[in-house]
């Protein structure tokens, strides 16, 4: 009797010290197991890992946000003909006709500056090349080439170096084409237009005025295939 309560002693010690170490009891459980019985049970599942997981991949594009030319809002809230899909985590690049551009997240309602020129979905790694080709409050032609990437959510910036000027042409990319300038008429004025390649055309940051396209004052600006 003394020996079956010492037995009994005995395994209720070992049965508190496996529940203390409850891991390793538990990995040492299926060890015999497999031990035992993996020649007749062979695995069918398959040993992966997991790696990190961009939140921006597997969010949903459900949000709609739209622009009105009307009435110059754009916003989730806003209802236009010009709509993008996004999720929260997606940005969009707005550039305006006066010049101004922002690059922002869904938002509500707002109201743009001028005209829109350009509204798409914007790749906040790769960022985006443009040329630019517009004319100041002088009607001086210029241009110049640029790679939007850095950015403060919301902020508005300028491409155009006047306020008071005119976005005439936004290229996306490293336009090579060329562009056909019609000065402004004046008295005893023999030449009244020039051709300038846009592939002389450097890239530069966006707050720099550009390369000049014409000596004088530009009345229309076309661009050449």
């Amino acid at each position: 009797n003394r020996r079956d309560i010492d037995d009994i002693v005995r395994a209720l010690a070992d049965v508190r010290r496996r529940l203390r170490r409850l891991t390793e009891t538990t990995i040492a459980y299926l060890e015999g197991l497999l031990e035992r019985h993996a020649d007749r049970y062979p695995r069918r599942t398959e040993l992966t890992s997991f790696g990190a997981v961009d939140k921006r991949e597997v969010a949903l594009s459900n949000i709609r946000l739209s622009y009105d030319r009307e009435s110059g809002f754009f916003g989730t809230a806003v209802k236009g003909d010009t709509v993008i899909t996004m999720s929260p985590f997606d940005k969009v690049l707005i550039i305006c006709k006066d010049g101004s551009y922002r690059i922002t997240g869904p938002v509500e309602k707002e109201l743009l500056s001028a005209p829109v020129a350009h509204f798409a979905l914007f790749d906040v790694e790769q960022g985006q090349r443009f040329t630019v080709v517009y004319r100041d409050a002088a009607r001086q032609a210029f241009a110049k080439k640029v790679h939007i990437h850095r950015f403060i959510n919301g902020r508005e910036y300028e491409l155009i170096k006047d306020k008071q000027g005119r976005l005439d042409h936004l290229l996306e990319g490293d336009s090579q084409a060329t562009v056909h300038c019609t000065f402004v008429a004046a008295k005893r004025q023999r030449v009244t237009e020039c051709q300038t390649s846009l592939a002389e055309v450097p890239f530069a940051g966006a707050k720099v005025r550009g390369t000049r396209l014409a000596p004088k004052p530009v009345v229309r600006i076309k661009v050449l295939t």
